[in-house]
């Protein structure tokens, strides 16, 4: 024990040096990962309307910003049958119901979407196509504040109906 404490008093510089250096590159890899751009998407429901031979497709996701850091979403974009739809940046009303003689107006999502560090939102995106979509699974390309970030997303059975989509908005 002797020896232990003869060599710490002789090289306590050179110990606390290395032992600064250690949690310094422990710390850089713990903020890093905490910091780094991180969404999760969680599927809903969708619906899809056919007016004219234009097809709007209405996808409520909650979207979780994984990171410390605050997000901003600009665009969320997919690509079919070699076409890329963006979802459409301003608010627009997409249903309205009236409640013991009150109107209520549901809206889509309007870009920008921010999200705070650690947080989530219920998000309404609509798109406007003019083919029907092929398949139900999706690769969303998220264009954020913060770089890219592509995510694919299913949802497959998650189809409703417009009756059921009124009630799953109330």
């Amino acid at each position: 024990m002797t020896k232990i404490m003869q060599f710490i008093g002789k090289n306590w510089e050179p110990i606390i040096a290395i032992s600064g250096l250690v949690l310094s590159i422990f710390n850089f890899f713990i903020l890093n990962k905490n910091n780094r751009k991180s969404i999760s998407i969680k599927e809903l429901f969708y619906l899809v309307i056919n007016i004219n031979g234009t097809y709007t497709y209405e996808f409520n996701l909650i979207i979780v910003n994984k990171s410390k850091q605050p997000i901003s979403i600009v665009d969320v974009s997919f690509e079919n049958k070699g076409n890329v739809y963006s979802a459409k940046p301003d608010r627009t009303i997409v249903s309205t119901k009236k409640s013991n003689g009150t109107t209520i107006s549901y809206y889509s999502s309007e870009f920008p979407i921010n999200l705070a560090g650690l947080e989530s939102t219920k998000e309404l995106l609509q798109f406007k196509l003019k083919n029907k979509l092929d398949t139900e699974i999706l690769n969303l390309k998220i264009m954020t504040s913060r770089g890219i970030v592509n995510k694919k997303v299913s949802f497959e059975n998650k189809k409703i109906t417009t009756e059921e989509y009124l009630k799953q908005l109330l």
